[in-house]
């Protein structure tokens, strides 16, 4: 038997923050399934649409910065994306290291159709919290 008293978890903003999150990730899993994609996946193609949209010649490192992920994990996904034809990798005009990732015409549509049943799973999960200010607390944990 441990004799060592350990400290309840539960009062931690880290323990809770990781308990939410696996929460909200097992939710919106179970309907991303229906469109055979995963959190990452959906979340790594919606980025990058918005990046296409908003900048040229994104690169893979540019989406794992702009999503946050580690490289590992983004290259991963950008894998899993450009088998399933929903982005595509050409290469860079100026860094002959790097690639230029772009969304296909099926990837927009995956995004489109899975969007609305996304957009209402947030609604209903976050919509416990008050929304403004989860929001705020977030943005501003992400300084």
């Amino acid at each position: 038997m441990n004799t060592i008293n350990y400290p309840n978890p539960e009062n931690y903003t880290t323990f809770r923050l990781w308990q939410v999150n696996n929460t909200w990730e097992k939710k919106i899993n179970a309907i991303l399934a229906e469109f055979d994609l995963n959190q990452s996946q959906y979340l790594h193609l919606v980025s990058l649409a918005w990046l296409c949209y908003t900048e040229r010649e994104i690169t893979q490192s540019c989406l794992a910065g702009y999503t946050k992920s580690n490289q590992m994990l983004t290259s991963k996904v950008v894998r899993a994306l450009e088998k399933a034809k929903y982005i595509t990798r050409k290469p860079h005009p100026a860094d002959t290291r790097a690639n230029v990732l772009e969304i296909t015409q099926a990837g927009c549509d995956i995004i489109t159709a899975a969007l609305e049943k996304v957009l209402q799973a947030d609604i209903e999960f976050f919509g416990r919290a008050e929304k403004s200010k989860l929001f705020t607390a977030l943005q501003s944990l992400q300084k």
